[in-house]
């Protein structure tokens, strides 16, 4: 019966059937990229082996390994480009979904059909250029830092989008085959191919007459195209090559136009600077392979949990020893989510306020350093990140008082809210205590050799990550299904960022060589715009797209932008950072779209959505305040980075 009405289908539309054997073709290399994924994985875990060791030999030895900037760059390389492909397999580039959440199954697939033929033209141009890119380099000998040639490192970029392109076009035949069966009109059709089409054949012929028009109208035209594709789906890291090409055409002509995709690109994907990304998100998957923020939370149970809405307190301390080790927020509400909500219902505990204590605490990662918001902030802005990370202590321990302060005084207005706990003896806490012990050891290696000058932020991470999986190797806690599966998650993850990252770094560099940038920076210092009065308005945009947006596509939009003009108008860079960090963090739990409370209720579907709203609410005020303290005290930022070593 299934055979007859596959024919029929097949009869009627005979084009479907045909784009079904293509498709059922292409789908053979899928295998491919995930090997190619595999292998970027253990080059991966040999980077941190090779930092390691590199830390290890400098510092113990007087011995650095050879050739540590060459491979790093190499690495980076791989880690970006030999993963993309299986990103696009995966479909997990980094987007914003918003627009089509919301729309009918028909005006998705129109929109997405749409997005990934414009998608394809870039990856198609980043492979064209980055074979001419390699081909010359090889021709002249070009050589690398350590007198490597650079066309093995750069044959890479070209390597991993051929294979993306592939994965891409298959993808875009199977939408279309898709549209078939769902009987698209020709309106439909249109808006999917050829207004995309078009799209690309514009930006590709008009290039070089741009050149004439007012540049800093081009810019602002650009930057609002940047928010406009990313916003109707398209992935992150393409809207921004893409921008970039135009901006760099527009003042340079189609010589700059491919320079971008081409040796701008080979040069910010093997940046040795970026290394630090791998290195903490590692770090952090190897942290909650360990379950070391479950033992904190577990241990501060024991000394506060018979206090009213103790376990709540528990539950801050616990993402806040969590987040002094593995930099992100969602680690904190996947680790705790199913362990400490479930614990507070056991206590009775208002289902709102247990839900909003996870979310809340979340925001605690991004802040307390090792932050890879810090990471993503300092590498757009070109700021210190060793100094953001120092910078955050402070704020980080302050934010986290004011969560448990709220949780206090919810609890003492209604009781209810959060009763006491069993109440455990002297001699349970004092066994509790050795469940810090290594977070509290791996905080103070990396944040005080890199307070102390003993080391960089990027060391660190090399560091770090490795410490990570020995003391995971020391609970007995690392098998080999969960250590692979740390390494694959982390290069989804990584694989997924350093595109945007890189992306972003074309497109600060586009804006900066095309002189758009300092024409910006000039019309607004020029109109007499105060440092105060811009960050209110930057604070308030910050605010509105964390509500919206996730807070590495919020840095990766707007850092390249912003950070020369609150550079022009004398903003502390180290205090606009944390600032930044902050409201990303308020909005990630403001409703109604709340990213923090989505993932949450994703783990713990059966509370309401409404009363996970109502919940957070009180913590969106802590959180409130808190930035408020920041502005009117910025000492609070600014006092740890002005001790550090060396500056």
């Amino acid at each position: 019966m299934q055979s007859a009405t596959n024919s029929e289908t097949t009869g009627n539309n005979p084009g479907s059937g045909a784009l079904t054997s293509i498709v059922a073709a292409l789908d053979k290399i899928n295998p491919i990229t995930k090997w190619m994924f595999y292998i970027a994985g253990g080059i991966l875990f040999f980077y941190v082996c090779f930092m390691f060791a590199d830390v290890v030999m400098r510092y113990f030895f007087g011995k650095p390994l050879h050739y540590s900037i060459d491979i790093g760059g190499a690495v980076l390389t791989c880690l970006c480009f030999l993963g993309v492909a299986y990103l696009q397999v995966r479909k997990r580039h980094l987007r914003i979904d918003i627009v089509a959440n919301k729309l009918t199954p028909k005006a998705d697939l129109t929109l997405s059909t749409a997005m990934y033929i414009i998608s394809l033209a870039v990856v198609g141009m980043l492979a064209w250029r980055g074979i001419t890119t390699t081909a010359y380099a090889a021709r002249v000998g070009m050589l690398s830092y350590s007198g490597i040639p650079t066309a093995y490192t750069s044959a890479i970029i070209p390597f991993g989008c051929i294979f993306l392109f592939i994965v891409f076009f298959r993808d875009i035949l199977d939408k279309i085959n898709e549209g078939i069966k769902l009987h698209f009109g020709i309106f439909r059709w249109l808006l999917a191919i050829v207004l995309p089409i078009l799209v690309v054949v514009f930006v590709w012929f008009w290039v070089q007459p741009m050149m004439e028009a007012d540049l800093l109208l081009v810019g602002i035209i650009c930057i609002a195209m940047t928010l406009i594709l990313a916003f109707l789906g398209m992935p992150l890291g393409f809207v921004l090559f893409l921008i970039s090409f135009v901006l760099m055409g527009s003042a340079t002509g189609i010589r700059g136009a491919y320079q971008v995709a081409g040796q701008i690109t080979m040069t910010h994907a093997g940046n040795y600077t970026f290394s630090v990304i791998p290195l903490f998100v590692i770090m952090a998957f190897f942290i909650i392979v360990s379950n070391l923020g479950t033992d904190a939370y577990k241990g501060a149970f024991k000394w506060i949990g018979h206090w009213r809405g103790g376990l709540g307190m528990a539950t801050v301390v616990g993402s806040a020893a969590l987040a002094s080790v593995e930099g992100t927020g969602s680690a904190a509400i996947i680790t705790l989510g199913p362990v400490a909500v479930p614990e507070m219902r056991k206590y009775k505990y208002n289902e709102g306020m247990a839900s909003g204590v996870v979310a809340a605490g979340a925001t605690l990662g991004p802040m307390i350093p090792p932050s890879l918001g810090f990471v993503m902030f300092g590498i757009l802005a070109e700021t210190s990140i060793g100094q953001l990370f120092i910078a955050g202590i402070l704020p980080g321990i302050l934010l986290a008082f004011l969560f448990i302060a709220t949780i206090w005084v919810l609890c003492r207005v209604f009781p209810s809210y959060g009763p006491a706990g069993e109440k455990a003896s002297w001699r349970e806490r004092w066994k509790a205590i050795p469940l810090f012990a290594p977070i509290l050891a791996l905080f103070l290696l990396i944040i005080g050799g890199i307070y102390g000058g003993v080391f960089s932020a990027m060391e660190g991470g090399g560091i770090g990550a490795m410490i990570a999986l020995l003391i995971a190797l020391a609970f007995r806690r690392v098998t080999w299904k969960n250590f692979w599966q740390a390494i694959t998650d982390s290069m989804l993850f990584i694989s997924m960022l350093l595109l945007v990252v890189v992306g972003g770094m074309v497109f600060g560099n586009a804006l900066g060589a095309s002189g758009i940038s300092k024409l910006l920076v000039n019309a607004i210092v020029g109109a007499g715009v105060t440092p105060i009065s811009f960050l209110a308005v930057i604070m308030f945009i910050y605010l509105l797209w964390g509500i919206i947006c996730d807070a590495p596509i919020i840095v990766i939009l707007t850092v390249p932008v912003l950070a020369p003009i609150a550079r022009a108008l004398g903003v502390d860079m180290i205090w606009f950072g944390v600032l930044t960090t902050a409201m990303v963090n308020l909005g990630s739990i403001t409703p109604p779209y709340a990213m923090g409370i989505f993932m949450l209720r994703s783990i713990l579907p059966d509370i309401p959505l409404g009363r996970m709203y109502k919940g957070i609410l009180p913590f969106v005020g802590a959180s409130l305040l808190f930035i408020i303290i920041l502005m009117i005290f910025p000492k609070v930022v600014t006092w740890l980075p002005s001790m550090m070593t060396g500056h």
